[in-house]
């Protein structure tokens, strides 16, 4: 149950940065202000990296190496980012599983390809339509 609450905790983290694109550009998000709509989206990707932090080695052992404690991030700044080669090189996962499907990024020749692993595929699927709608409106019109 637990690692289907962090997925479900990085996937609304997932909706709310691709929510931010639009904030950029529009300057509100769907009722927010902006000024509101920076807490909302700090608070949940803040408490992500602590899940993140507990949850996935990876991302701890960095975290670790660079002396960066979950208390410490208080902005977004202060966020530690992995580092895109290690998307290439490591399986980047919260929680141990099995992968009901791995995502990769398009490569050119002889290029080795970053990789996303996702545990519950319906969950990925469910997170993109939302955003999908929120941005678009329903496909089906």
């Amino acid at each position: 149950m637990k690692s289907i609450v962090t997925m479900i905790v990085m996937l609304v983290s997932l909706n709310v940065m691709a929510a931010t694109s639009v904030l950029l550009q529009t300057k509100t998000v769907v009722g927010f202000a902006p000024e509101d709509y920076r807490g909302v989206y700090s608070t949940t990707v803040l408490s992500n990296g602590v899940v993140q932090y507990e949850n996935n080695k990876v991302y701890r052992d960095y975290c670790d190496i660079l002396k960066t404690e979950p208390a410490a991030v208080n902005t977004l700044e202060k966020i530690p980012f992995l580092p895109i080669q290690f998307f290439k090189t490591k399986q980047i996962k919260t929680t141990d599983f099995e992968a009901a499907v791995i995502f990769e990024s398009s490569g050119t020749t002889g290029s080795i390809n970053s990789r996303h692993f996702v545990k519950v595929l319906s969950a990925y699927e469910e997170s993109f339509i939302t955003c999908f709608r929120s941005f678009y409106g329903d496909e089906k019109q």
